[in-house]
């Protein structure tokens, strides 16, 4: 045997995640920590003003809050799977920005867990919430105003939140994202 036969060749140089790779990173990390976070805690804390909103309710001789105990854990339990929704694409935003392809898949599977639980929000406030709301008293609308308003905003909201999950789930299928991931994983 030759010398150069037994050389081994050199390591290939550490693979550097493109723009696009990091860009969603950061915005897996920052959006999080600030969309998610104070969604979560907004919904969490939301939960403890419900006595004082019934309370309320009962001076003003208001109806409709006789079902504040579901509401106030519906509440609860969506802040903190909004919260850990938020901290799994937190996690998955690390592994997009170290190019390891768990981070890509976390990344898909929280934002389809994301689609999913927006979904469910949606239709727990379409069957449960805004027919509360629509049957307290007002002097401005009519309970049938009020509900059609609260089913329109409430389209419009789903709009909204389902925009992050959708485009990071788009831009993580694309061709030259996978490929960043699949090559991490045939040098690894």
């Amino acid at each position: 045997m030759t010398d150069f036969q037994n050389e081994m060749p050199p390591p290939l140089p550490p693979r550097k995640p493109s723009g696009g790779v990091v860009a969603l990173g950061i915005i897996n990390i920052v959006y999080s920590a600030l969309f998610y976070s104070c969604c979560g805690l907004g919904s969490i804390f939301t939960s403890f003003l419900g006595p004082v909103f019934q309370k309320f309710a009962e001076e003003q001789e208001l109806t409709g809050f006789e079902s504040a105990g579901p509401l106030q854990a519906y509440n609860i339990i969506n802040g903190i799977v909004i919260i850990g929704l938020g901290i799994l694409l937190i996690i998955g935003g690390i592994g997009l920005l170290r190019l390891r392809p768990w981070g890509r898949s976390l990344s898909i599977s929280t934002a389809v867990a994301l689609i999913i639980w927006i979904l469910i929000a949606f239709a727990i406030n379409l069957f449960f919430l805004f027919p509360t709301q629509s049957r307290m008293v007002s002097d401005q609308f009519t309970p049938e105003q009020q509900m059609i308003f609260l089913v329109i905003a409430g389209i419009v909201a789903v709009f909204f939140q389902l925009i992050y999950p959708v485009v990071l789930l788009v831009c993580l299928n694309l061709r030259s994202i996978k490929l960043q991931f699949e090559e991490e994983r045939s040098q690894g």
